[in-house]
């Protein structure tokens, strides 16, 4: 019985030898020396593999390098929407809901229509504008019309003072606007050319003594009266004028001002920003003014639609939720154990991982870091930006954040999964000829997913850095064989 087990087991043996014929031990041992203990074969064995199985196993090799790290803290977390690209739209005033045009999941860009109302106090609130704009019209032709007006007169009053021949003055009047000042001020300076020409004819003829003193002392008053008439009415003309153009601007800006408070007060009840100025948006183009085009303030996705056709709504009430989700926050707690631990300012990089996505992991930007504890956790909140462009990650998904907890320092490092324990210290395998032997090492810190190696190994070294789990378990196998 004890014969036949041991021949059994020496069969046994020898067909695990051949089917495990890849794992050979260097160097042999002669036959007669005693089997050498686990602690030696860490550092005498070679493992080696046939090609297909070195690629089956995901053998993986990589030089040591130093880099700059830092020790990090897991802080749990959360995926959330960035809060500058998630918005509620939500009614801007009560009314009915014509139609609506999309559905959650579907993508929509800024300004595009979401829904049709119908809202009564719109309808007046523009009704409002388009009056105030229509004499806003008015009053800028009555401006414009007093401002040539007034300086025509300015003109014809230069032309004058210069003595410029009637004839002349009409022909440089004829595209000039001066309304009915043009005939009060011509016919005084008509008045005085002609008194001006008899007074110079009466001078004229009084020195042959044709005429008497008394004549020509007349012809003079004349010539005076027809200047102080023409100065009487050039100083009328010109205040008239000036008090007109004025009057008319003041209009004129007064309607402006009518105009915009109707404009702020329809921007407003539109929920539009205070600079929209655009009467494109403000004001529809058919001609029903109870018609309002609920639109997208963003480019983003629909996440969530709460209104339906024919339905009543009041002022404030939720109709959709717009999210861009290419870009995402995750939100830490802080609790008071960690503050005294992180080294963490704004702009900083932090890494995020996620159930959800398996051994990804996402660097994210420290948005702000709160200045509140809440009062029922205790915990601060620590929030950090993530491109989400594949949209692998969802809102609401939990989050592991590693957080920094030192400064920079350079060392020399390797994967955590280049590091296993054997035999209870600490191992890589190195490349040793076409196999691996496996090298006890001292670590040191563990930066995130890297571990500090501080001997023997030295920068340059190759390691197996996928595979090493494999490598292990071929090596315990060898051991006992």
């Amino acid at each position: 019985m004890n014969r036949l087990t041991i021949v059994s087991g020496a069969v046994a043996a020898g067909v695990l030898l051949t089917v495990y014929g890849v794992v050979t031990l260097s160097p042999p041992q002669a036959a007669s020396e005693p089997a050498l203990p686990i602690e030696n074969e860490k550092t005498t064995t070679v493992l080696h593999l046939h090609p297909g199985e070195r690629l089956a196993a995901g053998i993986e090799l990589q030089p040591l390098k130093k880099h700059l790290v830092r020790t990090t803290r897991t802080l749990p977390g959360r995926i959330a929407y960035d809060a500058t690209k998630h918005v509620a739209v939500v009614a801007a005033e009560t009314g009915v809901v014509v139609s609506a045009t999309v559905q959650p999941g579907n993508p929509v860009h800024l300004g595009q229509t979401l829904a049709v109302m119908r809202c009564p106090a719109i309808g007046a609130a523009r009704s409002k504008l388009l009056q105030h704009l229509s004499e806003l019209k008015i009053a800028e032709q009555e401006c414009q019309w007093q401002t040539e007006i007034a300086d025509g007169a300015e003109t014809l009053l230069y032309l004058i003072d210069q003595q410029t021949p009637i004839e002349q003055i009409e022909k440089r009047l004829a595209t000039i606007r001066i309304g009915a000042n043009r005939e009060i001020l011509l016919n005084a300076y008509s008045r005085l050319l002609l008194a001006t020409r008899l007074a110079k004819s009466a001078a004229d003829a009084g020195g042959a003594e044709v005429l008497s003193r008394r004549v020509i002392d007349e012809r003079r008053a004349e010539v005076e009266q027809a200047t102080a008439a023409l100065e009487a009415k050039a100083e009328e003309v010109r205040f008239e004028a000036k008090q007109a153009s004025d009057s008319a601007r003041s209009a004129f800006e007064a309607a402006q001002r009518r105009v915009d408070v109707a404009r702020q007060e329809l921007t407003t009840l539109l929920g539009l920003p205070a600079d929209s100025t655009n009467d494109e948006e403000l004001l529809p183009e058919g001609d029903d003014l109870t018609s309002l085009e609920v639109r997208s303030p963003i480019d983003g996705t629909v996440e969530r639609r709460t209104c339906s056709a024919a339905e009543r709504v009041t002022q404030g009430d939720e109709l959709f939720v717009i999210a861009d989700t290419s870009r995402l926050w995750v939100e830490a707690d802080i609790r008071g154990a960690d503050w005294a631990a992180l080294r963490v300012r704004e702009g900083d990089l932090v890494r995020v991982a996620t159930p959800a996505t398996g051994d990804h992991v996402w660097d994210a930007q420290v948005v702000y870091i709160g200045r509140e504890s809440d009062l029922g956790s205790g915990a601060t909140p620590l929030v950090a930006a993530l491109e989400n462009r594949e949209g692998k990650l969802r809102p609401g998904l939990f989050a592991r954040i590693e957080a920094p907890t030192s400064e920079e320092v350079e060392a020399l490092v390797a994967p955590s999964a280049a590091v296993v324990n054997l035999n209870g210290a600490p191992t890589v395998f190195v490349p040793d000829g076409e196999g691996f032997k496996a090298v006890t090492v001292e670590t040191g810190r563990r930066f995130g997913d890297l571990v500090e190696l501080l001997s023997p190994l030295t920068e340059g070294d190759r390691v197996v850095t996928s595979g090493a789990f494999f490598l292990k378990s071929e090596l315990l196998l060898a051991g006992e064989e």
